[in-house]
């Protein structure tokens, strides 16, 4: 016998059960009886297991149907111990929390009709890809969306091959494309960093979650909150308060792991490289992952190269993260790589990562020998980007060739991936038998008179180094010209070369 309760004027009302045995195969009934008017209700199919909470924006409302490999995923979608729940697209008013949650479809097992979108009770299979009113198609042929996060679905499917248990996996989505973190923060977390205003999308679809347990939290958003650097500086702190805040109410949930993906290239005019470096700011907080989308360009996208379709090698390495941070499998390293050191000597930029890298081209497996990094000289008082190349050295070492300086030229500032799409080549990480290649994240380095270039805190960039570098194709540039008339204020101490 469980009791129940009940408050509020909307009638909810919660049952605490006691901690039960997940499994796959064992489906179980609860029977709800009002004492009072001896009315029950009864819920069948229940499975007890991990649920995970997907929300954001566009990208993670995108949908199997349109994913690269979707129309295989659903035809082998009828997996065991898989279920999926969409929460229905909802404002609240005048500022009232919801405590009732509106459903587009209550928890159902993954199958084809399920996957593809289409109702449970569904009679008819039909799943053509499709998307929402960005396609490149006339209105009149735009179906709506369906209701399957492709991201959900497939971070599901690899935690399941991945878990050596019987323990079902829930994904419950509540996203909504277009929408800004703040719409998804309570007014106090908002307050946290200067925003007047309490998230309508908050209160409506992420309040009345709070009661209900959960493993961790996927989030991929962003492209709304992309403008100009000073405004992409201020997601890193929107960013850590909505983790935070989300933790503290979330029902017995202290530090449940939150798993943000980073944004993939588009053709976005300004501030996309500074607001990926925002969203590094994810990793200041305990118990969380950033996944790397630098090599996910998809320009030929029928619903506008701001939605990839490659939603496979997001929900990856999401699930990278979480094998890590939820299931405690340490064998895997975390899916990033990041500079333990940068520092510039004769000329030469020596960058160290804490595990091998190696260059590759985008999408392919064909390793480059050599890569394009940007430094920027001192003229006078505006800095110039320039390229140049660099290789790999003794597997964790990236140098850049020579740069000819005079006593009066330093170099001031350093980047890799600094761009709003990458060029052709990018750096990942050595695949191993445990961890798989993934891209290094992009960074900025400020470079001081002793030739040390520290990375400057998420949120922290100079408004001035916010946007795409501007850079010349190297085979256009002199270098020796280009920094003829640099105005460094000493010349860089001689610091000693790594032995390789």
């Amino acid at each position: 016998m469980v009791k129940c309760s009940a408050s509020g004027y909307e009638g909810k009302w919660v049952c605490r059960l006691s901690p039960q045995r997940p499994s796959k195969s064992i489906q179980h009934t609860i029977n709800i009886t009002d004492q009072h008017s001896g009315q029950s209700k009864v819920l069948q199919d229940i499975l007890f297991g991990d649920v995970w909470l997907c929300s954001g924006q566009s990208n993670m409302e995108f949908t199997l149907p349109v994913a690269f490999g979707g129309q295989e995923a659903i035809a082998h979608a009828s997996i065991p111990g898989l279920r999926l729940l969409t929460v229905n697209k909802n404002h609240s008013h005048h500022g009232v929390l919801n405590n009732s949650i509106s459903i587009d479809e209550g928890w159902v097992p993954s199958n084809p009709f399920t996957a593809c979108g289409q109702k449970a009770n569904s009679r008819h299979y039909y799943c053509e890809p499709h998307c929402a009113g960005y396609c490149k198609v006339p209105s009149y042929k735009r179906p709506t969306w369906g209701y399957t996060s492709a991201v959900c679905w497939w971070h599901a499917k690899y935690l399941l091959e991945h878990l050596d248990n019987d323990v079902p996996i829930g994904m419950l989505a509540s996203s909504w494309g277009g929408t800004t973190i703040q719409s998804w923060s309570s007014a106090e977390a908002n307050a946290e960093c200067g925003v007047n205003q309490t998230g309508k999308n908050w209160e409506s679809m992420m309040h009345p979650l709070l009661d209900f347990p959960i493993k961790g939290a996927l989030w991929y958003q962003g492209e709304a909150n992309t403008a100009s650097p000073s405004l992409n500086n201020k997601y890193a702190c929107q960013i850590k308060a909505l983790i935070k805040d989300w933790r503290k109410k979330w029902i017995n949930q202290a530090d449940f792991p939150f798993i943000s993906a980073q944004l993939a290239p588009w053709t976005h005019p300004i501030g996309l490289p500074s607001m990926r470096y925002a969203q590094l700011a994810t990793l200041d907080l305990p118990n969380t992952g950033l996944t790397v989308g630098m090599d996910l360009a998809d320009p030929d996208s029928p619903c506008h190269d701001v939605h990839i379709r490659n939603k496979t090698a997001v929900a990856h390495r999401m699930a990278l993260w979480s094998l890590r941070l939820a299931y405690g499998n340490k064998h895997i390293k975390p899916p990033m790589a990041m500079p333990e050191s940068i520092n510039v000597t004769g000329g030469s930029v020596y960058v160290r990562y804490s595990r091998p890298v190696e260059f590759r081209s985008i999408n392919q497996t064909t390793n480059s020998s050599r890569q394009s990094f940007y430094v920027i000289g001192v003229h006078k008082h505006q800095g110039r980007w320039i390229s140049v190349q660099a290789v790999v050295k003794n597997g964790n070492w990236v140098v850049t060739d020579p740069i000819q300086l005079s006593s009066r030229q330093r170099i001031v500032a350093v980047s890799y991936g600094w761009n709003t799409i990458p060029k052709e080549e990018l750096l990942y990480t050595v695949a191993t038998t445990d961890n798989p290649s993934v891209p290094a994240f992009s960074w900025l380095a400020l470079c001081d008179e002793d030739g040390v270039c520290t990375m400057p805190e998420p949120g922290k960039v100079p408004l001035k180094y916010g946007n795409e570098v501007p850079v010349p194709h190297h085979r256009d540039v002199d270098l020796a010209d280009l920094f003829a008339q640099a105005l460094g204020k000493r010349e860089p101490t001689n610091l000693r070369h790594p032995v390789f």
